[in-house]
C-alpha cells in the first residue's frame, strides 16, 4: 500500500508509484494519492487554532528560518506525507524548522503521519530553538509521535516537553 510520487525536481518522469500485493484494482475499493505539498505554511506573530488539516503529501503545518511566537493549539492534523525520492520520508505533521523561539505547540491530535507528529528540528548549522513548549498533544499511528533535532553548532534551550501521549 505504499506509493511514492516523482515529478521535476529530483526526478523527471512525473509519474506515481504503487507497491500492491496485486492487481491495484482488485486489492483496492479506491486509491487517494496526495500530492506533495504543505498544508498550512508557519509565519510569526501567528496562532492557528481549532483547524483540521488532513489528506496531503508534504507537511501538515510547516514554518522555517527563525519563526518568532507561534502557536499551533487545539487543531486535528492526519494523514500527512509522502515519499520524496527513493529513501526520504516527508510530511511532518507539525514542524517548527531551522529555528525560533516562544514557539508552542499544545492539546493537537497528531495521527497517521507519514514522518513525525511533532517537530523543532534544524536542518541548517548554527540555527537553533528557544522557549519551545510541545505540551498536551496525542500523537499515534505517527512513523516518530516526536522528534526533537539540531545539527552541529546549534542551541536547543528552555525546552519543554510534558503531557503529551504517544501510541502505536
Amino acid at each position: 500500500g505504499d506509493f511514492r510520487y516523482e515529478a521535476g525536481g529530483y526526478f523527471s518522469d512525473d509519474k506515481v508509484y504503487l507497491y500492491s500485493e496485486g492487481n491495484p484494482s482488485t486489492v483496492y475499493s479506491r486509491i487517494e494519492i496526495a500530492q506533495s505539498e504543505n498544508v498550512i505554511g508557519l509565519k510569526s506573530g501567528v496562532t492557528v487554532e481549532n483547524v483540521a488539516v488532513k489528506y496531503a503529501g508534504g507537511h501538515g503545518m510547516q514554518g522555517s528560518n527563525n519563526l518568532q511566537n507561534v502557536t499551533v493549539r487545539y487543531c486535528e492534523v492526519g494523514y500527512i506525507g509522502s515519499r520524496l525520492g527513493e529513501e526520504h520520508p516527508l510530511g511532518n505533521g507539525i514542524e517548527f524548522g531551522n529555528g525560533g523561539s516562544n514557539l508552542e505547540a499544545s492539546y493537537n491530535y497528531v495521527y497517521q503521519c507519514y514522518d513525525s507528529g511533532i517537530t523543532p528540528q534544524t536542518y541548517t548549522a548554527g540555527y537553533g530553538f528557544d522557549n519551545v513548549r510541545i505540551t498536551n498533544n496525542l500523537l499515534t499511528n505517527n512513523f516518530y509521535g516526536m522528534e526533537i533535532w539540531a545539527k552541529e553548532n546549534s542551541k536547543l534551550a528552555n525546552i519543554l516537553v510534558e503531557g503529551n501521549i504517544i501510541a502505536d
